[in-house]
């Protein structure tokens, strides 16, 4: 693929993004016991604003005998950001509808994101989520009053998370749980509510059983290549056919060889 020149730092960024995200936004972070929902959508924040970053910093490197400059504080122009996002706009459209066949309910998970407290969300962000999850649940009339109680417990929930480890399985709900107690929780109702809603999808992965039926489906395939099975396969087979009388006998008996 031919850049044009400046494009090659946010462009392949991008395709970094592209990766991360299907491999650690959709798959390693949801196949645990214990999914942090709150976390979701920080797990899908790619790498354009650190390249943007790095690029709007001008850095001098050495090729040789030669001395040259990458980025400044031109170098990255919302024309040049217009190019790069272009690029990638078909791989998001089948990046969407990947997401719709394989993972429906996508954007409404995402939605809980909204208990994320690491970084701050900006307060549109969080009433569009807000927004999303009231419409799903047919609670419309409900948004005000829980907008404004996240507005009112946000910074008690933010101030208890820094005391929480980040090695919690979902130190954000935790966060905002033990900000819900008491009093809090009687004059939060709705925001109480939407909390547990959080809580109960984060806590009702079947990943474990999934992978655990998996590794036994692989286990028992290993057992059937062993070559000592199959000769024991092979001589019992040829003596059932052989002996045929005698197969009520063998079936009886082979529990206990088994064991």
């Amino acid at each position: 693929v031919h850049l044009a020149k400046g494009q090659m730092c946010p462009s392949a960024s991008d395709f970094d993004k592209m990766l991360s995200e299907r491999m650690q936004g959709t798959i390693r972070f949801n196949d645990k016991n214990t999914v942090d929902v709150a976390q979701l959508r920080a797990q899908l924040d790619g790498f354009m604003n650190r390249a943007v970053e790095w690029l709007q910093k001008e850095t001098v490197i050495r090729i040789g005998q030669t001395f040259r400059s990458i980025g400044g504080a031109d170098v990255v122009t919302p024309q040049l950001l217009a190019d790069c996002y272009e690029r990638m706009s078909q791989w998001v459209v089948l990046a969407r509808e990947a997401l719709n066949t394989e993972w429906p309910s996508f954007e409404a998970i995402r939605a809980f994101s909204v208990f994320q407290l690491r970084p701050k969300l900006e307060a549109t962000v969080v009433k569009k989520d807000l927004s999303k999850i009231c419409t799903i649940f047919g609670e419309p009339q409900t948004l005000p009053c829980l907008v404004r109680s996240y507005t009112d417990c946000a910074y008690t929930a933010s101030k208890k998370r820094d005391r929480i480890a980040d090695e919690d399985d979902i130190p954000d709900l935790e966060a905002w749980l033990s900000t819900l107690r008491g009093q809090r929780a009687s004059d939060n109702p709705h925001l109480l509510t939407c909390l547990a809603r959080a809580l109960c999808l984060s806590k009702s992965s079947t990943s474990s059983c999934e992978r655990d039926f998996g590794n036994l489906i692989q286990t028992f395939r290993k057992v059937l290549a062993s070559p000592l099975l199959k000769e024991w396969h092979i001589r019992v087979t040829s003596f059932l056919r052989t002996e045929a009388s005698k197969a009520p006998e063998v079936v009886r008996r082979a529990p206990k060889h088994m064991e």
